[in-house]
């Protein structure tokens, strides 16, 4: 470690995890150079149209997050960037990049398209990048409508001036503001910086490769990467999905799994991600075109995440997909309709051939080979699969000291993975750079508040969404509409009110018009709002001068096959907000100073990791169990599937935990009462009824396995659980000869879920015991193996070892008896459709895991909320993982979900660098949208004091109720409550809401 060490950090890689690893780096106190090696950030999530298992609009949610980076005061995005070396040590690195050229000054381009326009090619003529081959650009182009930063770029490749010298330059002269530059050449620079976050990404594999499936020669054989962008409404269709070869609708489209990967011809491993992005594919077909009829042909269908089995379900029972068991042979095409014959056997065994419109192939994930150089030049290892070389036990450490990796680039991942990843890789950025926080950055400046009392002027912005809402309301006529209203000066429609250039467009309106109120008409304000609030601000505004209509989900959603009633209602919508608008008021915020100690709930392996984390960056932590012990959780288990020594890991935890200067741990203790707010929390333990301040808590609560009531387990000493059996080998007393294992044993409708880990405990039991004696039987009974990721290789070599797998059908699982001291198994193979019979020395359960039943407690101290099976329910699936709605509360390990050891650290890792966001603060703002007491009404009942749950109301030296601001959470239940009518809560006053209602029922077509 180096003796300078810099407050700078470069994030290579512009993906999503680029982006939340840099947004965790900045708003921590670091400064961050963002380097993409393309001319926009954004990465893969940007092209695709919907994500599961939510199906929630990508762009929607990535806009805000790609705004928010593209005007971070701290965050310095570097676009056509390369790395080209990397010197020094921890701490003081210098990184050397290679600049390309963009031909554009991004500080002039507008994004006006007027150089697109004029360029000498009339029509579009070269693949887009973006739309995967299937839409055209031109030379000069946009990279898409959202891009930040949103410029034109110019490809040299391209471009007839490049490459011969004689155009025109139309393009020049269309520039009114003269921003286009062909002198810019290419330029070599070198960046102190103290750390590296490696996020390359990853790329799809080359169908071309799978020649038996026709891609690159039949015209109606797509990607799904290609698929993805026909269903986007900023796609070459505009969200219509149509058939290259004739561009008619399909009606039967066939998607095949596994395309390059699990094969050992191609890659072994199993890309984590095809099925669920197949199966939502397939769902988000069926909505745009009802006719159009998805078979998805697989061969383990892997729903293993959070809310992916219900996806699933969702998927069968409610828009008919049918999933069809089969490895495809081969796909021909039928020359005279461009139809495709594909050609697979069925799960009776039979061959048959079917006649398909489209086939979509379901490529995998593959290491970029861009990524690989990138690897060599920052000297950092790869593993056999050409991914980056990590350790399990600390997943975002690369094999070079203060180099991290996240992401795909680590293996393949979902978004929330790979957003997990990123926010651990910044937390242990943080840790590492801690004394040099906050040297090099600067506070974001807003200008002074203009005051906005007299006649309302409101500006009405109402979204596209792309084809989410205008693909069935008429938005151009609900903001026509929205002119006719009062008080409205300006409306006007876009294509996304989020992107960059309308919230720039939005604040020139605001300044240009005065206006002192605006409307944004568009999708849920839980994503979007506080987005639109800050650009306001950031025009003069009040931020609270702000109303949202929601007419996606309230809306085109939800009458998606009704477009004039759903206009309709969409301006009667509008019409509220309008009026709501008119009444609002500008509140007022106050800074509260920030307690920074956190304190984390739960002393297994995710609350060690996350004490330690926060510990490591500086933070006073409490770390509370309330065992008698800490890493309990860890006890019965000795090796991972990969055989790293979990004992040894355990022991490693505790040491540190217990001499860390900055960690206080009590066991046999649990949390009593919880009060307070973000920054400023009072907590009182059970056990000596200790009080706590804190800034910060983490719920780190862990998963247990699950102790079953079937398979005579409890009545049969030789029925064990998994963890049972591995202890029973680590102790050499595995004697038995025939063993069955039976998979998904108590996953039922009470607990659909999928516990992750039990597929890969059984491959590693059953490798274990062939180890000891290859002359064994093992059985392995099985639903689906769940063997994703690098645990394919694992599932092979159990197959190769002679592991018998026999896969039993959901609705007829396995049937376990005892006749004279003998065990029996029966299982109906669903393969051979027959009975099979074994008679078994052992049977081990898979049983999965289960939440621990202290979350109810915690989730009603905490005011949080649990999902149906008890597992706590994060801010958002996708991007807000390890973050509770309820600021300053944050999640990780099987408090969430279950999960491996090294996704546990990982989550660890991402909640405790969430949480030093904040704890690396000196204040925050409080109030605004919180309750006020009218004295004059005032009765002092005590209503209000009895009913808040944040115990923000008391009663003052005038025997009255006040509200104190900076523990209000604007709940609202003290005014509903209120039978004195004397509370008002700020943006939900009365009158605000009753002249919505007014107006709702004035409407009139």
């Amino acid at each position: 470690m180096s003796e300078i060490m810099h407050g700078a950090v470069a994030v290579v890689g512009g993906g999503i995890g680029g982006i939340q690893a840099a947004l965790d780096l900045a708003d921590s106190g670091f400064y961050v150079y963002l380097i993409e090696e393309g001319p926009a950030i954004g990465g893969r999530m940007a092209q695709l149209d919907k994500t599961f298992p939510t199906n929630d609009c990508a762009m929607c949610m990535l806009s805000p997050k790609l705004v928010e980076v593209g005007r971070h005061p701290n965050v310095q995005i570097m676009t056509l960037a390369s790395v080209e070396a990397l010197e020094g040590q921890p701490g003081n690195f210098q990184i050397t990049l290679r600049q390309r050229p963009r031909y554009v000054d991004i500080t002039r381009c507008i994004a006006c398209g007027r150089c697109i326009a004029s360029c000498v090619y009339q029509d579009a003529k070269f693949p887009s990048e973006f739309d995967v081959g299937l839409g055209k650009r031109k030379p000069i182009y946009i990279p898409f409508p959202q891009a930040v930063p949103l410029a034109a770029v110019v490809d040299p490749q391209t471009c007839i001036f490049f490459k011969s010298g004689r155009c025109p330059q139309n393009c020049l002269k269309a520039c009114e503001r003269g921003a286009l530059d062909f002198t810019q050449t290419e330029r070599v620079l070198t960046l102190d910086v103290g750390a590296v976050i490696v996020a390359p990404g990853f790329e799809p594999y080359d169908a071309r490769r799978v020649g038996e499936y026709g891609f690159g020669r039949y015209a109606n054989v797509l990607t799904a990467p290609q698929f993805e962008r026909l269903l986007s409404a900023s796609g070459p269709t505009t969200g219509k999905v149509l058939r290259p070869s004739d561009g008619k609708a399909p009606k039967k489209v066939a998607f095949i799994q596994c395309v390059g990967s699990r094969d050992l011809r191609h890659q072994s491993y199993c890309s984590a991600v095809c099925c669920m992005y197949a199966t939502k594919e397939a769902i988000v077909a069926k909505e745009h075109d009802h006719a159009i009829e998805p078979t998805i042909f697989y061969i383990d269908l892997r729903a293993y995440g959070k809310g992916f089995e219900n996806l699933v379900r969702r998927a069968k029972e409610e828009h008919g997909v049918r999933y069809v068991r089969s490895m495809i042979s081969q796909v021909t095409e039928v020359p005279e309709t461009k139809n495709l014959l594909v050609c697979y056997r069925d799960e009776s065994g039979s061959l048959r051939e079917e006649e398909f419109d489209l086939v979509v192939l379901a490529v995998g994930m593959r290491p970029s080979a861009k990524g690989q150089e990138l690897a060599r030049k920052l000297g950092i290892e790869l593993n056999e699969h050409g991914f980056a070389k990590t350790s399990l036990f600390n997943p975002v450490m690369s094999t070079r000291e203060g180099v991290f990796v996240t992401g795909a680039f680590t293996g393949p991942k979902d978004i929330p993975e790979t957003v997990i990843q990123a926010s651990a890789a910044a937390a242990a950025v943080e840790a590492l750079l801690a004394p040099a926080r906050g040297t090099r950055t600067k506070a974001k400046q807003y200008p002074e508040e203009f005051v906005s009392e007299g006649t309302p002027r409101i500006g009405v912005f109402v979204c596209h969404c792309g084809s989410n809402i205008a693909g069935v309301v008429d938005v151009k006529a609900v903001a026509e509409y929205a002119q006719t209203l009062p008080g409205v000066v300006h409306a006007e429609n876009v294509l996304y009110t989020c992107s960059q250039d309308n919230l720039k467009h939005m604040k020139e309106v605001i300044r240009e018009k005065q206006l002192n109120r605006v409307v944004v008409a568009s999708c849920t304000p839980r994503n979007l709002a506080a987005l639109f609030q800050d650009t306001i601000r950031e025009a003069g505004l009040n931020k609270f001068l702000f109303e949202m209509v929601n007419i996606r989900e309230q809306c085109s959603w939800v009458h998606s096959d009704q477009p004039e009633k759903a206009t309709e209602k969409a301006k009667r919508l509008v019409r509220m907000g309008v009026a709501k608008a008119r009444e609002l008021k500008p509140l007022a915020v106050q800074s509260v100073k920030v307690t920074p100690v956190a304190l984390v709930l739960g002393g297994g392996l995710s609350g060690m990791v996350a004490a330690l984390t926060l510990a490591d960056s500086g933070f006073e932590t409490h770390l509370v169990e309330k065992s008698s012990e800490l890493g309990s959780d860890l006890k019965e288990i000795a090796r991972t599937p990969e055989g790293e020594d979990v004992q040894s890991l355990r022991a490693n935890l505790l040491d540190r935990v217990c001499a860390h200067p900055k960690i206080r741990v009590r066991t046999n203790t649990a949390v009593k009462e919880i009060s307070g707010f973000v920054g400023n929390f009072s907590t009182v333990l059970h056990r000596g009824e200790e009080r706590i301040q804190h800034g910060v808590v983490i719920v780190a609560t862990e998963a247990h396995e699950h102790k079953p009531n079937e398979y005579l387990y409890g009545e049969d000493g030789r029925v064990l659980t998994q963890r049972e059996l591995e202890a029973k080998i680590e102790r050499s007393e595995a004697r038995e000869k025939t063993i069955v294992m039976i998979q998904c044993v108590g996953r039922n409708e009470q607990r659909p879920y999928c516990s992750r880990i039990c597929c890969a405990e059984a491959l590693q039991n059953a490798l274990a015991l062939l180890d000891q004696d290859p002359d064994r039987q093992v059985y392995v009974l099985y639903r689906e193996m769940i063997s994703y990721g690098f645990l394919e290789d694992l599932y092979r070599r159990a197959r190769d070892s002679g592991v018998v797998f026999i896969r039993y059908d959901e609705q007829a699982p396995p049937v376990v008896r005892k006749e004279r001291d003998q065990l029996f198994v029966t299982v109906r193979d669903a393969r051979l459709r027959q009975e099979v019979l074994i008679k078994p020395d052992l049977v081990v359960l898979s049983t999965g895991v289960v939440p621990d039943p202290y979350n109810e407690e915690l989730s009603r101290l905490l005011k949080v909320p649990l999902d149906a099976y008890g597992f706590f329910v994060e801010a958002h699936i996708k991007l807000r993982p390890v973050d509770f709605a309820s600021h300053g509360i944050f999640l990780c390990g099987g408090s969430h979900a279950p999960g491996t050891i090294s996704e546990l650290i990982a989550k660890a890792q991402a909640a405790a660098g969430r949480a030093a966001i904040i704890l690396s603060k000196e204040q925050l703002e409080a109030g605004g949208i919180v309750a006020s007491v009218d004295p004059e009404k005032c009765t002092a009942c005590l209503t209000c004091v009895r009913e808040c749950p944040f115990g923000a109301v008391f009663i003052n030296e005038l025997g009255l109720a006040e509200i104190e601001a900076v523990k209000c959470q604007g709940c609202g239940i003290c005014a509903a409550d209120c039978p004195a009518k004397a509370i008002q809560l700020g943006q939900f006053e009365d009158i605000q809401e009753l002249r919505m209602l007014e107006e709702l029922f004035a409407y009139e077509h």
